[in-house]
This record gives C-alpha cells, sequence and structure tokens, in this order.
C-alpha cells in the first residue's frame, strides 16, 4: 500500500513539473511578449499579463469590443504602454520594436492626424490565427496588445474593424 501512495504521489510531482513547464513555454513563446519584457524597468513602462483569473476578468469588456464574436477563443493577453514623449527615447522604443514585428504579417494598418494603428498576425494556419498585435501610438504613449489563443480567421472577418 505505501508503495502504492509513493508511486502516486510521484506520478502527481511529475505531472505538476510537466504542466508547468509546457505553461512556462507558453509565455517564453511569443517573441513579441519576450522582447517588451525587457523594458519592464524602464520608466514610463507599465505591463501586465492577463491569463486565467485575470483574463476572465478582462473578457466583459472585450466582449464590447470588435473581438467580441472571438472573445472564448483568447487564452492570455499581455498589454504593454511605454508614455514617454521625448522623441529619441520614443525613436529607440520604436527602432527596437519593429524588427520583432517584422516577424509578424501587417494585416491592418490605420493613421489618423497623430494617431496610429496597425494589427499584425502570427497564423497557425489559413483558418486560425495563434496571436494577434495591436500596435496603437499618439503623440504621447505607444500601446501594444498581444492576444495568443486559437482565434479562428473567420471570426475575425466578422468584426466591424475589418470591414
Amino acid at each position: 500500500m505505501k508503495r502504492f501512495i509513493l508511486t502516486i504521489a510521484f506520478i502527481l510531482m511529475s505531472l505538476s513539473f510537466c504542466t508547468s513547464a509546457v505553461a512556462k513555454n507558453e509565455e517564453t513563446e511569443s517573441t513579441v511578449i519576450t522582447h517588451l519584457s525587457t523594458y519592464e524597468d524602464m520608466d514610463g513602462v507599465e505591463s501586465i499579463y492577463l491569463k486565467g483569473m485575470l483574463l476572465s476578468f478582462a473578457k466583459p469588456a472585450l466582449k464590447e469590443t470588435p473581438m467580441k464574436n472571438v472573445t472564448d477563443k483568447i487564452k492570455n493577453m499581455f498589454v504593454f504602454s511605454f508614455n514617454e514623449t521625448k522623441a529619441e527615447k520614443r525613436k529607440a522604443f520604436i527602432n527596437g520594436v519593429m524588427p520583432v514585428l517584422a516577424e509578424y504579417e501587417k494585416v491592418l494598418e490605420k493613421k489618423e492626424d497623430k494617431k496610429e494603428s496597425t494589427i499584425y498576425l502570427k497564423r497557425k494556419d489559413d483558418a486560425v490565427i495563434s496571436e494577434m498585435v495591436v500596435y496603437s501610438m499618439d503623440a504621447k504613449t505607444i500601446t501594444l496588445v498581444v492576444m495568443r489563443g486559437e482565434i479562428p480567421v473567420s471570426g475575425i472577418e466578422e468584426t466591424p474593424a475589418s470591414n
């Protein structure tokens, strides 16, 4: 009986280790999140990683956006904000992040006055998006929102932003 209990305990510990290793790999898998994380200690930077319970609190707000059709397919989000008005610091940040975003497919770009918004994607295949990056910038703030999951392209095509 002791042997059986020890075996079960060993199996549970092994499974726990494996699931934490998979979860850690999922977090670091995103090139843009990994890059943005290097800026977290800079002045003017705020970021939050939404997953699990935190993401469940954010999902009702997403229901009021063009993402409402695919909200349930989002597994985690990373929100990054860089508040800086000094031109040289903004330029350095932009020069650092643009090569990373070049690895993504640019699907939508909108410029209006001094505001810009661009959407980048990484696809799992033709029908599923694995990662979406919404990059927006105005005179003071640069914001990146990274949404990850198995987001159906058909759901995105049905959003008002795609019309």
